[in-house]
């Protein structure tokens, strides 16, 4: 009776070892296996970038192709980068348009850009680029209304504005 009982108990320890190396074996399959699509999709990704694939055609395009591997590993730094390249390639473009003198189109990229919600300082930066060309030189005092997001701003010239409290102020640090 011993013995039976010694047999089956070695069994079921042998049983739960090998389950337990085939459930390592089976999760390192699918870690090599999400690796292995994280590569495909950063090399198509990479195609699409190149071929200024951006964000169109809606099923072949960079942008998706990175949002897919951020939805499989979310702290993916090649996917991350990917994007922060997306909106500098819009940048270009909008600049390019600017240049030409096709505010619309520039606008456009733009708009893409921010769509992106990565690098927004940079998109705001040639924003401000694109006003001051497309509105010729602004003078204090003109209302400008930023074509992305419908906000209106008061043009103010360099020096007239001082910001924080003067050094007399009583809640000053100075």
């Amino acid at each position: 009776m011993a013995l039976r009982r010694l047999i089956i108990f070695t069994l079921m320890l042998l049983k739960s070892s090998l389950l337990y190396a085939f459930g390592d074996l089976q999760n390192h399959d699918k870690k090599t296996l999400i690796q292995e699509e994280i590569k495909k999709i950063l090399d198509a990704a990479d195609k699409d970038l190149k071929a200024y694939r951006l964000t169109t055609p809606k099923e072949k395009n960079a942008f998706n192709k990175y949002q897919k591997v951020l939805e499989l590993e979310p702290q993916n730094k090649v996917a991350q980068k990917g994007l922060q390249r997306i909106v500098y390639r819009y940048i270009r473009l909008a600049k390019k348009s600017i240049e030409k003198k096709h505010f619309k189109k520039a606008e456009g990229f733009l708009n893409k850009a921010l769509s992106i919600g990565v690098n927004k300082k940079s998109v705001q930066k040639t924003l401000k680029e694109y006003y001051y060309i497309q509105s010729g030189s602004p003078k204090e005092g003109d209302i400008w209304t930023n074509p992305l997001t419908q906000n209106k701003y008061v043009w103010i010239n360099d020096n007239c504005f001082q910001m924080g409290s003067p050094d007399t102020d009583q809640l000053s640090d100075g």
